[in-house]
């Protein structure tokens, strides 16, 4: 700001120092107009003022353009805040055994305003699935029926929204990162084919009978080395591929895909 100053201070004093020294009188000719004999200084400072004025309104409409800009780009990006939705998730089936296919319809587009960290909504889920087995497992014959018609529909969603918010598109980000973190979705897949074929076997016994409480243990068991290896060795090399920010998009897709297809089902 000082430079400013002194840069209008010398341009005043060479102003009064040309206007001393260029006393002489002239008239300015335009066309058919002309006016009455003005001292040479005079003159070059009323032009220098006018091309200052045209300047400054110049420069004034172009700020008045660029903040009517500002505000429809704000208006639009309140917009876009306002309605942000994720890719529409797609439910895909793995393998022959449809363990993966639900009966629901194709959710709508789903918002990510509720910030949850996909790893953490995993474990908790993970913790919920134990004790769900737990509960089976230790029930009497007559209630491990209505215990297991509560419990396998959520393996299936589980592996679900597992499958669909986090190893298929994480398989395409890790692809050139972490190759093996890249194929784990094709062993996770081969996995769920095979509790599939156990949930079918379990669906065609009676619950009190000896080999479908054995079904349910290999499921168990089948469970409990796949969150193993999961928390274990999958989990940390997520974090190395996506970050924070990934990782909380995930987690809400995982809850709202949650919420929606609980509520449909």
């Amino acid at each position: 700001m000082v430079f400013v100053y002194l840069l209008v201070a010398m341009l005043g004093v060479g102003a009064a120092i040309f206007a001393v020294q260029n006393p002489d009188l002239v008239a300015v000719h335009f066309l058919s107009w002309r006016t009455v004999e003005l001292p040479v200084s005079l003159i070059i400072l009323l032009s220098a003022f006018v091309g200052i004025v045209v300047a400054s309104i110049s420069a004034f409409a172009q700020q008045i353009q660029l903040e009517r800009r500002i505000r429809k780009l704000q208006r639009r990006l309140a917009e876009l805040s306002a309605t942000e939705t994720s890719p529409p998730y797609v439910v895909r089936p793995v393998g022959r055994h449809r363990f993966l296919q639900s009966a629901a319809p194709s959710p709508t587009p789903i918002r990510g305003d509720n910030f949850v960290n996909a790893i953490q909504f995993l474990k908790q889920e993970h913790q919920k699935a134990k004790a769900a087995f737990d509960k089976v497992l230790q029930a009497a014959p007559q209630q491990r029926g209505g215990l297991w018609q509560e419990l396998a529909p959520e393996l299936k969603l589980h592996e679900e929204i597992e499958d669909t918010c986090l190893y298929e598109p994480l398989a395409r980000d890790a692809a050139s990162k972490d190759k093996g973190l890249a194929q784990w979705r094709q062993q996770h897949q081969a996995e769920v084919e095979k509790v599939g074929g156990l949930l079918e076997a379990i669906r065609q016994l009676r619950p009190e009978d000896s080999a479908w409480l054995g079904k349910v243990k290999e499921v168990h068991g089948a469970l409990e080395h796949h969150i193993q290896e999961e928390e274990g060795t999958i989990f940390p090399k997520i974090s190395k591929v996506w970050d924070e920010s990934r990782l909380e998009r995930a987690g809400t897709q995982m809850a709202e895909m949650k919420k929606h297809m609980g509520r449909v089902a």
